[in-house]
Order: C-alpha cells, then sequence, then structure tokens
C-alpha cells in the first residue's frame, strides 16, 4: 500500500457523481479514458469500504480534464448516467494511499476524499457543513420557486452528495438532507438554486429517475 503523498494539481482532476455501487476504479478509468490519458481514477468509499458511488479521475493534463467536463457528463457507465465537474478538494491535503489507480500504486482511498465529500449528513450544506443536530435557515418568501423537495433518497445519502448531484442543473446555494433526532436520515432532503428555472430543469430531469441505486421524486418545494 502507497504511503501519504501530495495531491496532484486538481486542473487535472474532476469528480464523477452518480456511479453505480459495482463501479470499479478499472471501470472510471476504462470509460473516463474515452477523452484523454488517465493517470489514475479512484472511487471514494465509506469508512466500511462500500462505495460512495462517486469518484476521482486525474487526467494528464489540465485541457484532458477540461474535455471531460465538457463531454462526459449524461454518459452511462454500467447502466448509470454519470456526470463530471471539477474537482473542487483541497489540493494542499494529503490522502491515505489505497484503492485503485492509474498505473498502480494507491488511490485516493476512504479517508480524505470521503470526509471532504461525504461528511455533514443531516441538516446543513450549501456553504456550510453543519451537523445534523442543526437546522436549515427558515425559508425566505424570495425562495419560492427556487427550491426542490427531494423525496425517496438513500437513507446514506449525505446534503454534499445531494448538492453535487443537482449542481448539473446550475448554481445550489444550499442543499439539506431531513434527519430523525437521533441523526438518521428521513430518506428527504431539499435544494435551493440562485435561479428558478434550474429548479424547473431538475424537476423536469430528475423526478422518478435513478439516484444511488433509489428513484427520487422532484418537485418544486410549495411549503415556502
Amino acid at each position: 500500500m502507497a504511503g501519504y503523498q501530495q495531491a496532484p494539481d486538481a486542473s487535472c482532476r474532476v469528480y464523477v457523481g452518480n456511479l453505480s455501487f459495482d463501479a470499479r476504479w478499472q471501470d472510471l478509468k476504462d470509460h473516463m479514458g474515452k477523452v484523454g490519458t488517465v493517470r489514475r481514477a479512484d472511487i471514494l468509499e465509506e469508512p466500511s469500504g462500500r462505495s460512495k458511488g462517486c469518484g476521482i479521475v486525474e487526467y494528464m493534463t489540465p485541457d484532458d480534464a477540461r474535455k471531460a467536463i465538457e463531454s462526459m457528463t449524461e454518459t452511462e457507465l454500467l447502466g448509470r448516467r454519470i456526470f463530471v465537474r471539477e474537482d473542487r478538494e483541497d489540493g494542499s491535503r494529503r490522502f491515505p494511499g489505497g484503492g485503485g489507480g492509474g498505473g498502480g500504486g494507491g488511490g485516493y482511498g476512504g479517508g480524505g476524499y470521503g470526509g471532504g465529500y461525504g461528511g455533514g449528513m443531516g441538516y446543513g450544506g450549501g456553504g456550510g457543513g453543519r451537523g445534523y443536530d442543526r437546522r436549515p435557515p427558515p425559508s425566505r418568501p424570495e425562495d419560492k420557486g427556487r427550491q426542490i423537495f427531494v423525496s425517496n433518497l438513500s437513507y446514506r445519502t449525505s446534503w454534499q452528495e445531494l448538492k453535487d448531484f443537482f449542481r448539473q442543473c446550475g448554481e445550489v446555494i444550499r442543499a439539506d438532507v431531513m434527519t430523525l433526532p437521533d441523526g438518521r436520515s428521513k430518506g428527504v432532503g431539499t435544494v435551493l438554486f440562485e435561479d428558478p428555472r434550474c429548479a424547473e430543469d431538475a424537476v423536469r430531469r430528475f423526478n422518478d429517475t435513478p439516484f444511488q441505486d433509489r428513484k427520487i421524486g422532484v418537485k418544486i418545494d410549495e411549503f415556502i
């Protein structure tokens, strides 16, 4: 297993979401290699080793990463339509070895990226990683038409994963996963967009479609 290592230039990396839980790093590398030379590919994992349904791909050049963002979203991998965006993780962080890779060696593993992308389940989201004991800010009249209600979420879905998924439709101000008093997810959440047209697009594109192996419901939040 490789030791701790400096994360490479973020401009060469992309974040890939809505992966099948059956996808392995080699599947991801092969698929994303259609648009450029992949240095390594990694599936992000829970501490238990289970896939989080997302991954990181590092290309040899920033131009290859840009092409992946432009052309690979909505392509199908193992029966799931993936989305691709720039990797926003802080490049100064270090990541434990393990997991898959390009030509060999360790991947980004389940620790470093798992904490960055999957942390903060429950209330909270958007700009911060609040815990489940916090309540989302009260809705404002000006939010009407800009917020969607998402139902039938996987109980493992975090606010960050929900936010990342719906960024496909436009700028997301915040996302929240509702929880029970003991911190367990209720399987529902809300996403607030910058533009009402993005909320309408989210309903049109993703209502009654799969997300993390659950067919989610998406509608405009009427309780504002």
